[in-house]
C-alpha cells in the first residue's frame, strides 16, 4: 500500500483530502462500511502453511479466508493491527502532503507521549543530558559532542515558535554525528510545514491537536527511514508500548477533520489575542491594569498558535481567573475543541506564577471575548476580598 494518497489520475493529494482518503487502500472489515470499523480482538486467525494448501484443496478441505497472501499478515494486537495500520497509514501519508515535501514517511504510534520519547531516547542512547537553558560559553563547549538535540515546537506554556533550522544544525554540527528529535505541539494542522525538512525523529508527545477531544492518550514517531520505523515497530513490540484499539480508532476518526478545527482555532486565537493585546495597553474600559503581557506568536506556517499565555496583574487574579471563565475548563492539557485556561505555577515553580496558560477551542471569539471580559472584571474583585484580608 502506497502512503500515498492518489486520486485517479495518479495526482497527489491536498493535505486536507490525504487525512480523509490515505487509509483506502487499508481493510475495511463491516461489509464495505464508509466509516473505518473498530477492530477489538487482540488475535488474528493464522494462516494456514503455504506448503499445505494444494493438499488441503485436493481434498476439499476448503481454504480460510484468512489465507489470503496479499492481505497483512496480523498475529497478535501487541505486534501490529488493523486499527493501528491505519493510522500510520494516514500519518505517513500526510508528512508528505505538505506543498514542498520530499515525500511521504513512516508514523509509529506508542501508548503515550513519553512512551514515544523514551523510544527515541533508546533508539539515539545519549550518555550525558544538558538543559537548553545555561550559559552560552558552556554550551559553545558542549556543542561538539550533541549527540541527540530535542527541541519542542512551539514551546509549551507561551506558544512561541522554535527556528527548527538552527537548532537541526546542532546535532551534525560537532563530532557527536547525532540526531535530532522534535516534540511537536501544533504542526500537522496547518496548511504548511514549518519545518521544512523532516527531523531525523518526529514525536507527537501525546497528539494534542490529532485527537482534538480530550478523549485519548497516544504518542507518535515520524521517520523518513524505512529500516529506523521496522527497529521502532520491533522495539514497541517488546517493550509492550503499543496504543490500545480504542485509542486508535480515536485518533483515525479525528484525523479526518484535524485541518478544519486547527483553522478555526488560530483564527478563533488571533481575535482573542488582538482583543487581550489591546487590554494591555489599557485600551478597553475598566479593564486597565488586568493583563501586564501577552505571550503569542505566529508559526512559520503563518498561523496564530491557538496555544499562548497571559500574563495577569497577580498571582492571585491567575489562579481566580481559569474558574471565572463560564466557556472554559480549569484543565491541564491542549488542542480539544473546548477551551482551557490553566495557572502553570501550581505545577512548575519556575513559570510566573502570574502566567495562565490557554488553549483556544471551537467556541465563537465574540463569545470567547464576552466571557474573558466578564471574568476579568470578577478577577479583580476577588483579588480586592482577597487583598482585605491580609
Amino acid at each position: 500500500m502506497s502512503p500515498h494518497a492518489n486520486n485517479n489520475n495518479n495526482k497527489s493529494l491536498s493535505f486536507d483530502s490525504t487525512l480523509i482518503h490515505a487509509d483506502g487502500a487499508c481493510p475495511a472489515d463491516g461489509g464495505n462500511a464508509v466509516a473505518a470499523p473498530l477492530t477489538v480482538s487482540t488475535t488474528f486467525h493464522q494462516r494456514l502453511p503455504q506448503a499445505l494448501a494444494d493438499a488441503f484443496t485436493e481434498l476439499g478441505l476448503g481454504a480460510s479466508t484468512a489465507n489470503d497472501p496479499t492481505g497483512p499478515a496480523y498475529i497478535y494486537s501487541r505486534s501490529s493491527n488493523p486499527t493501528l495500520t491505519r493510522v500510520e497509514t494516514i500519518l505517513g501519508a500526510a508528512e508528505g502532503a505538505y506543498p514542498g515535501s520530499p515525500g511521504p514517511a513512516h508514523a509509529v504510534c506508542y501508548a503515550s507521549g513519553l512512551a514515544a520519547l523514551n523510544a527515541a531516547l533508546h533508539y539515539y542512547k545519549p550518555r550525558r543530558v544538558y538543559s537548553w537553558a545555561g550559559y552560552h560559553g558552556s554550551l559553545q563547549a558542549v556543542r561538539n559532542y550533541f549527540e541527540l538535540t530535542s527541541n519542542q515546537t512551539a514551546a509549551n506554556n507561551r506558544g512561541n515558535p522554535i527556528a527548527i533550522q538552527s537548532v537541526s544544525d546542532l546535532p551534525h554540527a560537532g563530532t557527536g554525528a547525532g540526531g535530532l528529535t522534535s516534540d511537536d505541539l501544533i504542526l500537522v494542522e496547518y496548511p504548511t510545514n514549518p519545518y521544512g525538512q523532516l527531523p531525523d525523529l518526529l514525536p507527537c508527545a501525546n497528539p494534542w491537536y490529532f485527537g482534538g477531544h480530550s478523549d485519548l492518550l497516544a504518542g507518535i514517531l515520524v521517520t523518513r527511514d524505512s529500516q529506523l520505523a521496522a527497529q521502532l515497530r520491533f522495539k514497541r513490540t517488546t517493550a509492550g508500548a503499543v496504543p490500545g484499539n480504542l485509542e486508535l480508532w480515536l485518533l483515525a476518526r479525528s484525523l479526518r477533520t484535524l485541518s478544519v478545527r486547527a483553522k478555526h482555532q488560530a483564527a478563533t486565537a488571533q481575535r482573542l489575542v488582538e482583543w487581550l493585546t489591546q487590554v494591555q495597553l489599557g485600551n478597553v474600559d475598566g479593564l486597565q491594569g488586568s493583563v501586564t503581557k501577552v505571550w503569542s506568536a505566529k508559526l512559520p506556517s503563518g498561523c496564530f498558535s491557538p496555544l499562548f499565555s497571559v500574563e495577569l496583574k497577580s498571582r492571585t487574579a491567575a489562579q481566580a481567573l481559569p474558574h471565572l471563565l463560564d466557556l472554559a475548563k480549569p484543565a491541564t492539557s491542549l488542542g480539544g475543541v473546548e477551551t482551557l485556561v490553566e495557572w502553570r505555577a501550581q505545577h512548575d515553580p519556575v513559570i510566573e506564577p502570574a502566567l495562565v496558560r490557554v488553549s483556544v477551542g471551537l467556541e465563537d471569539a465574540d463569545d470567547l471575548i464576552d466571557d474573558w471580559k466578564r471574568a476579568l472584571v470578577l478577577a479583580d474583585q476577588v483579588c480586592e476580598k482577597v487583598d482585605a484580608k491580609k
